[in-house]
């Protein structure tokens, strides 16, 4: 079985574009991204507590090519730390902490959005004050220590689920969150990062269109997946964007939708970029 599927990845590496298909990013490959966009900072929680990991360009300049070099750094934890155990009783709730009952869950308590959203904002005042004053904020105070005017959140496991950029601390006599000083972005990961801002470089040129499908007739409906594609759509130009929603989300319809563009599989919570050119057939 290992051997089949090394040999299976082999053959991939061999298609264009895939020369690094599954291979372990080198740190040169995180540097490139630091270099393009800024700070990265890897948030993780583990079963004794957190661990941020911050990687800058403040390590000097290289001899050899007077390049500034990357600097990784491990953003202290406060008092009381934030463990993998407290964070899943956050998340998903029936939990303890000490310093949240945890009894309603973020998550569950976003499903009932739609019913109410008293449970939701409990559980937000609940969430938010700890995810700052325990991994954001001190986060925040090493940035302003670097200087930095941004950064990229790369959040581990249940934490990418969160809105880290909005975790709350308090600095004197305010309650801040990231954004409230600095310009925050959030990828899956440095790879995916780099490989994203590539393919938007190529298709600077091209005239990108928005064909989206949200609940298609004959299936279930996902909760907020209209409202979010309608969201999605405003970012286009009135004439370069077709929401389908119901039975208007046929094969035909999306076919001629797309016209080379971008197909937002919305009812399967799934999104992917179609070029022009590209051969892919979406099954509706």
């Amino acid at each position: 079985m290992r051997r089949l599927l090394a040999d299976a990845i082999g053959r991939i590496r061999q298609l264009d574009d895939h020369e690094g298909f599954l291979a372990q990013p080198e740190f040169a490959d995180i540097t490139a991204v630091v270099r393009e966009v800024g700070p990265l900072a890897y948030l993780a929680a583990c079963a004794v507590g957190s661990l941020t990991l911050l990687i800058t360009l403040e390590g000097g300049a290289s001899p050899a090519n007077g390049l500034p070099q990357p600097k990784v750094e491990a953003i202290p934890e406060p008092g009381e730390p934030l463990t993998a155990a407290a964070l899943r009783a956050l998340v998903t709730g029936g939990g303890s902490d000490s310093t949240a009952n945890s009894a309603d869950g973020y998550l569950p308590a976003q499903m009932e959005m739609t019913v109410s959203t008293g449970r939701f904002q409990r559980a937000l005042a609940e969430l938010l004050p700890v995810l700052g004053e325990r991994l954001t904020g001190p986060l925040a105070d090493q940035l302003a220590r670097s200087r930095a005017d941004r950064v990229t959140l790369i959040a581990c496991g249940l934490l990418g689920l969160l809105p880290l950029h909005a975790a709350s601390y308090q600095r004197g006599q305010e309650i801040r969150c990231l954004l409230s000083d600095y310009a925050v972005a959030c990828a899956p990961s440095a790879r995916v990062l780099g490989t994203a801002r590539s393919a938007l470089a190529a298709q600077q040129e091209r005239n990108l269109v928005l064909a989206g499908v949200a609940s298609p007739a004959g299936t279930g409906r996902l909760k907020f997946a209209e409202a979010e594609l309608k969201e999605i759509a405003e970012l286009f130009p009135p004439s370069g964007s077709r929401v389908l929603i119901g039975m208007e989300a046929t094969r035909p319809n999306l076919l001629q939708g797309l016209n080379g563009g971008v197909c937002l599989l919305d009812h399967v919570r799934r999104a992917c970029v179609i070029a022009p050119d590209s051969r892919y057939t979406p099954d509706v």
